[in-house]
């Protein structure tokens, strides 16, 4: 994931799940973004239910 000027972090699975082996580093930016996510042991998990883009 190194190297890329894209916002890898933001791409999730259907469960909310970042890429493995980069959970903590997407954390970081869910925290620095403000993205509503949880911890369970190691696995990171965004809210996805309150991080849905909706058109105002």
């Amino acid at each position: 994931m190194d190297g890329h000027d894209l916002a890898w972090w933001k791409v999730v699975d259907a469960s909310g799940h970042p890429p493995q082996n980069s959970e903590e580093t997407a954390a970081q930016h869910y925290e620095d973004e403000g993205i509503p996510f949880h911890r369970a042991g190691e696995r990171v998990t965004v809210n996805l239910s309150e991080s849905r883009w909706q058109i105002r």
